[in-house]
């Protein structure tokens, strides 16, 4: 196995029991300390794993990758392989794509914007028969603030009051 930053053992034992044997590991964290990321290849391919730095905020991740994402459609974004309440991890698959965060050209943020308002719609249209309408525009409208923050604030509850999700309503 090639590795540019180690999983802890525990992590890594977990991870394993989830994909299988790990041929590389590559640290993917962003530049803060707190939420740590790291691409794996294996038998199945490339994964994404995610440690939340509070259970608040794993609780949020994995209710959203349950109960929205499957809503956005195959390719859209990452799957949920499997989630560790007891280590704050996420198993996700890997998609295509590149991030936006130093993204300079106008033409190409206007056309994920657009990407990104034509899910959010498909969203909001699939949470109508599961949802009253005013909390269907309400969990649509924090998704969006939610985007800039990248979810600064605690939150209490499950926006979509699930106890399949995440079992805080």
């Amino acid at each position: 196995m090639t590795d540019s930053a180690r999983l802890p053992s525990r992590l890594h034992a977990w991870v394993e029991s989830v994909l299988g044997p790990l041929d590389r590991v590559q640290d993917s964290s962003h530049a803060r300390d707190h939420s740590p990321v790291w691409r794996v290849t294996g038998p199945t391919g490339d994964h994404y794993v995610k440690v939340a730095p509070r259970p608040i905020l794993y609780t949020r991740e994995t209710c959203a990758y349950r109960v929205a994402v499957p809503h956005l459609g195959h390719g859209n974004a990452p799957v949920l392989r499997d989630s560790s309440a007891q280590l704050l991890a996420l198993v996700l698959t890997a998609v295509d794509g590149e991030p936006l965060k130093e993204e300079e050209s106008p033409a190409r943020l206007r056309t994920a914007h657009r990407q990104a308002g034509r899910l959010l719609r498909r969203f909001h249209d699939a949470m109508t028969g599961t949802l009253v309408q005013p909390e269907a525009d309400r969990v649509v409208e924090n998704t969006v603030a939610g985007l800039d923050k990248h979810l600064a604030g605690p939150v209490t509850t499950c926006p979509l009051r699930k106890p399949t999700c995440c079992g805080t309503w």
